[in-house]
């Protein structure tokens, strides 16, 4: 039932009183609900849950609680007491007349905390006689009050009011997903899928290999010992233990060295006993093609063969130290006379020295370099060393004659022949200590090649021509190789075989002084007429051989046995050699030819001139110098001359080196000139 009352059924008292009542009502609410966040703040209830109520924790939150509590408080008496006011001023049943603008105001912030707001009342419902003519079991409905909490937003950065615990929660409660993110890059890495791509698709089939040199996948092949009685070892050198075994012996081969030049063998009838035998005393015969293999592959192609590591238990073999970034420390730059290098500059080349005539007398052997110091002879019989980066005389060394060879470096000793003479010296940066100076049986003949700690050198004319070996640290400890009949070349080294050429070409055992093993001659090579080149691995082969005669033929041979697989005739006088991943480069005759390492197909002749030292090369560039000064730098691949603008005007007298970006020429003007490639 609807009770409207009217202005005149209510007297003035009872409205004060109702008035009053209400006033005290809400403000009893209020209270109430202060002591509740009171109570709800001091015990924790506004924060999660914490392991435990210890009071001793709570201090560092006390002074927000606290302070927030009574500020609201206080701006909630003034709303209840606004809005008290207000209602006593209503008429009863007329609508709340409260400007916009005064609502808004009401709503305002006051030192970054917004005012509680309290709701304007409805209509006063009541009986039209007052309460006395209140049906009985009725009831008044009171005025209803609708109060809404403070709301921060955003406080000032100068208010001392610090922000609501409630508000900080998410800050605090939630640091770990912030700070976790570095920890877990992998994900995002890409790294993981680089390799995919990269692997060699076709390796569980084997079909890509060429069929001369197939995969190795392991199992055992058979084969038969030589027809002499063979030396073998338990382990893949001639420094390990040594027995004899028969000739004509039946043999399993079960695996190799990684170049091939050892090989391990088994199953001798009577004994369980394994040995390592060099691969050039065992004939490979009567295989199967392992499943999966190209129907026209070498069945007994050692290439199957898995690669075995020596017992453990063995005292592993020495090997050589790499050479050191930006030397060029042999006539060839490495002990397999291969004349790849690191790198070659790239064009436009540019002098870079402005130093001329460093010595006496013109310069008359190849330029070396060692750290900070281009070595070359003059021949003014003084060896130089002039400083890399400038040009200027380090310091020379007095010889009793002139020399034509490549100086030699190893361990930063500097090692030089010159007629019957050989010394050893030691840079001390502005000048040369002799380590010591020794005699050979005749005249040199060849440059150095270093091989761990031995010294190899061609010595003699003819009959007389013979490889010396010597001991660096005892130059008086030497063996001789005295079968060759004419000029030695400057030899070759494998890994544990050195090649001579001479009238013949010869494979020797490198331990030449444990024993003078003659592993193979040819018996199609004669008159080697420029340096042999080895290669491991090779592209036909398991480990390769190239070496020039003297009627202008190239031969490809299998390292290993001396067998050859290609022959390419120049037709001219072939005087150096190089190779990189699939070409062999010739120079000779005025030209430079490539031809294909597979089978010796010509791939293209550019001509340039009398080529000095032979060509350097990277699987993208070819370096030359000529007799005449000019320089050409070509593309690997087609010969097409990609920088020929510069040239030194004088005689070139022996081969170049590089250093870096740096391209070294000695000449006859008694200069050694740098060229600086752009980076």
């Amino acid at each position: 039932m609807s009770i409207s009352p009217t202005p005149s059924s209510t007297p003035p008292a009872n409205r004060t009183g109702l008035v009053i009542t209400i006033s005290v009502l809400v403000a009893v609410l209020v209270l109430l609900g202060v002591a509740l966040m009171w109570v709800a703040v001091q015990n924790g209830f506004a924060f999660a849950p914490t392991p435990t109520s210890t009071p001793t924790v709570r201090p560092a939150f006390t002074p927000t609680p606290d302070l927030r509590a009574t500020n609201v408080a206080a701006d909630m008496l003034t709303q209840v007491a606004f809005a008290a006011t207000l209602v006593g001023r209503m008429t009863a049943g007329a609508p709340l007349d409260l400007p916009a603008n005064q609502a808004t105001a009401a709503a305002q912030t006051q030192g970054g905390v917004t005012l509680p707001i309290v709701s304007a009342p409805g209509p006063l419902e009541a009986e039209p006689a007052g309460p006395e003519s209140v049906t009985p079991g009725e009831t008044v409905q009171p005025l209803s009050t609708v109060i809404f909490m403070p709301s921060v937003e955003n406080p000032p950065a100068a208010t001392l009011i610090p922000p609501p615990t409630f508000a900080e929660l998410p800050t605090v409660a939630f640091p770990t997903p912030v700070l976790a993110t570095p920890e877990f890059p992998t994900p995002s890495l890409p790294t993981p899928e680089l390799p995919t791509p990269e692997l060699p698709t076709p390796l569980p089939s084997f079909p890509t290999p060429a069929p001369t040199v197939p995969l190795p996948i392991g199992g055992e092949l058979a084969a038969t010992l030589r027809s002499v009685d063979t030396t073998v070892h338990v382990g893949p050198s001639n420094i390990y233990t040594a027995s004899v075994v028969t000739a004509n012996t039946g043999v399993k081969l079960r695996g190799r060295t990684p170049a091939g030049e050892w090989v391990l063998a088994c199953c001798i009838p009577n004994t369980a006993t394994t040995f390592w035998v060099r691969r050039a005393y065992v004939n490979i015969a009567n295989n199967s093609l392992p499943p999966g293999a190209p129907s026209d592959a070498d069945p007994n192609n050692p290439s199957w063969l898995a690669v075995q590591q020596p017992d453990s238990s063995l005292t592993p073999a020495a090997t050589p130290t790499g050479i050191p970034l930006n030397d060029f420390p042999l006539a060839r730059y490495d002990s397999q006379n291969s004349g790849r290098v690191p790198s070659l500059p790239n064009p436009p080349l540019q002098q870079s020295w402005t130093v001329y005539q460093q010595a006496a007398q013109g310069f008359v052997s190849p330029v070396a370099v060692s750290g900070q110091s281009v070595l070359a002879s003059s021949s003014d019989n003084q060896f130089y060393s002039l400083d890399l980066g400038s040009g200027s005389q380090r310091w020379r060394y007095p010889l009793q004659n002139f020399t034509q060879l490549a100086p030699a470096i190893q361990d930063g000793i500097i090692y030089l022949a010159y007629g019957r003479s050989m010394v050893a010296l030691q840079d001390q940066g502005n000048a040369a200590g002799l380590i010591w100076q020794k005699e050979l049986p005749f005249n040199s003949t060849s440059p150095f090649n270093i091989w761990l700690d031995t010294l190899f050198i061609g010595s003699g004319e003819g009959g007389d021509a013979r490889l010396v070996a010597i001991r660096r640290s005892n130059p008086d400890d030497r063996r001789e190789f005295n079968e060759p009949n004419g000029r030695v070349q400057q030899p070759a080294i494998g890994q544990e075989t050195i090649f001579v050429g001479a009238d013949r070409l010869w494979a020797l055992d490198i331990n030449i002084f444990n024993s003078q093993e003659i592993i193979w001659t040819s018996p199609d090579v004669f008159n080697v007429a420029a340096p042999p080149v080895y290669v491991a691995p090779g592209v036909v082969k398991l480990a390769e051989l190239y070496v020039a005669d003297s009627g202008g033929t190239v031969h490809a041979l299998d390292a290993n046995t001396g067998e050859r697989f290609w022959t390419h005739a120049l037709g001219g006088s072939i005087t150096a050699l190089a190779v990189n991943d699939s070409s062999v480069y010739i120079a000779g005759n005025g030209v430079l030819r490539a031809v294909s390492r597979r089978d010796g197909a010509q791939q293209w002749t550019q001509t340039v001139g009398a080529v000095m030292g032979g060509p350097l090369v990277t699987n993208s560039r070819v370096l030359v110098v000529t007799q005449n000064g000019g320089i050409f730098l070509l593309d690997a691949a087609n010969g097409n001359i990609l920088d020929g603008a510069q040239n030194v005007n004088a005689q070139v007298p022996g081969g170049p080196a590089i250093s870096g970006l740096q391209l070294l020429i000695p000449t006859n003007n008694s200069t050694v000139y740098s060229y600086r490639g752009a980076p």
